[in-house]
């Protein structure tokens, strides 16, 4: 720290030495350099003030019906930055005030448009969506009429944006939209030709080919068992019926038989009777019907023969049998039996068929569902894609109808531009601050630069340090009254020199500031 110290004051003791050079240098810099700082051109800044009005009333309306084509208010700000600030809009804006005629090669254009790029300011607030258009010239109403042709193509350019995306979208969804319906009427046209050429082989509510498969296989055994137990039930009553026979013929005595109809003949009116309720809700192609009706001739066979045995003298043996209720009852059952043997016979042998016919087409029928799943799957994608494109189109006509047709104002004129009175720079009194301590560091720049080409020695430590010889003394300087009289004139001469110079400059910066002129117009008003 005392190093550091000790070298801050070697330091400044070399400045000091050299005051009267570092206060002339200075002077002289201020001297030549304020005059150029006044006799700057002034600036003049115009600006609008816009709100990009990112709300509509129409939103909450068409939520779910319309497509927000709203971005976010940094992405507003973006857009706006990169649209004003295109190379085809600063053209444009060339041409509309005349900045154009002031080149004469394309090079000065160029020169033109970049600088006016440079000038253009944007600035903007993403929570309120408020932004400041601005451009900076010396000519006032140069100024105004850039900021007035800005404006004016950044909205139209906006708008032109807008309608563009909602026509370029609706072209590319119309032309989508006719590529799938191509694509679904193919897709349909092959679905109806597949079908039409495997009739049959189609799979059905059932399921596929393994499931229909498994439903036949299950249906036939269900139906064998169903054939094994009638058939059980039928050989049980024909020995039941054996036996009743045998108990009829052992016995001695009968009761006579009653005045009417017989019961053959009530056994053939009952099984008329269901004939024709089958025959009322099946074809006569039916297995119970083709049963019944050998049954019915069977036992019209019966009762002519009973008819002709009464007539040969044999009705005694006849009404013997038919005498017998448990007779008549076994009889009965045995009948139906019979007839439900002959119907799951049917049903095993077409059931069979089926299993056969499924078991025939086990390579077939398997192929036949994977191509038409495929078929299917397109179909599906296709009309999926299709009928998303429709609604798209939907959605996004109403966004461009709600767009052109909508009173809302996308972009809001706040503030218009004006001409500017008031310059905005050069900030003068900047610039003299500027151009004063500019002379003051490159004049202490120079001599610590010259110290440290030339180095002197104040003191004997610096001496002893430096060299690193031993210092036996050193000489000190007396001086006379005089010189005293002199340095002390001397120093109130510097000081007096440097109080004048900081008033000069406060009075140039006061002045360049405008303050004596806000002064004079506030005596005036009070006047």
């Amino acid at each position: 720290m005392n190093e550091q110290l000790k070298q801050a004051l070697s330091i400044g003791y070399l400045f000091w030495r050299k005051r009267w050079l570092v206060l002339w240098v200075v002077i002289g810099i201020s001297m030549v350099g304020w005059p150029v700082v006044h006799f700057m051109p002034n600036i003049y800044e115009s600006k609008v003030k816009i709100y990009l009005d990112t709300q509509s009333i129409l939103g909450p309306l068409l939520e779910g019906l319309a497509v927000d084509g709203q971005g976010s208010s940094e992405e507003q700000l973006d857009l706006a930055r990169r649209t004003l600030l295109s190379r085809t809009n600063l053209e444009i804006v060339a041409r509309s005030v005349d900045l154009d005629l002031r080149a004469n090669s394309p090079e000065e254009f160029e020169n033109i448009i970049v600088g006016l790029r440079n000038k253009i300011g944007i600035r903007g607030s993403e929570r309120e969506n408020i932004y400041v258009i601005s451009y900076s010239d010396k000519d006032p109403r140069l100024a105004k009429r850039v900021v007035e042709s800005l404006l004016e193509t950044f909205m139209n350019s906006m708008l032109k944006s807008s309608r563009g995306d909602a026509e370029l979208a609706h072209r590319f969804l119309e032309t989508q939209i006719a590529v799938y319906e191509q694509k679904l009427i193919e897709a349909e046209d092959a679905l109806k030709t597949f079908k039409r050429e495997n009739i049959g082989l189609m799979p059905t509510e059932a399921g596929g080919y393994f499931r229909q498969l498994e439903a036949a296989e299950n249906n036939l055994s269900r139906a064998r068992l169903d054939l094994r137990e009638a058939t059980r039930r039928r050989d049980d009553l024909r020995t039941e019926l054996d036996q009743e026979k045998s108990v009829i013929e052992s016995r001695t005595q009968y009761s006579a038989v009653a005045v009417g109809e017989t019961p053959l003949e009530q056994r053939l009116s009952a099984m008329r009777m269901r004939l024709n309720e089958l025959t009322f809700n099946y074809t006569d192609s039916h297995p119970d019907i083709l049963v019944l009706r050998e049954n019915i001739a069977l036992l019209e066979s019966q009762v002519a023969d009973s008819k002709a045995a009464d007539e040969e003298g044999q009705a005694s043996s006849i009404a013997m049998y038919t005498a017998d209720p448990v007779y008549q009852e076994l009889r009965v059952e045995l009948s139906r039996v019979e007839s439900e043997v002959s119907g799951l016979r049917v049903r095993v042998a077409e059931y069979s068929r089926h299993v056969n016919k499924f078991k025939e087409h086990v390579d077939t029928i398997p192929m036949v569902e994977a191509e038409l799943a495929k078929l299917n799957r397109d179909y599906d994608v296709n009309k999926s894609n299709y009928e998303a494109l429709v609604s798209r189109r939907e959605a996004a006509m109403i966004s461009r109808e709600a767009e052109l047709s909508s009173d809302q104002v996308h972009v809001r004129v706040i503030d218009p531009p004006r001409e500017p009175v008031i310059p905005v720079g050069p900030n003068r009194p900047l610039l003299i601050t500027a151009v004063m301590l500019g002379g003051l560091v490159f004049i202490c720049g120079v001599i610590f630069l010259n110290a440290q080409l030339r180095p002197q020695f104040n003191s004997i430590q610096s001496l002893r340090t430096a060299t690193g010889l031993p210092v036996l003394g050193g000489v000190s300087l007396f001086k006379t009254p005089a010189q005293l009289r002199t340095r002390k004139i001397k120093m109130f001469t510097f000081f007096t020199l440097v109080a004048l110079f900081l008033l000069v400059y406060l009075m140039v910066v006061a002045f360049e500031a405008g303050l004596f002129s806000a002064a004079m117009m506030y005596l005036n008003i009070s006047s």
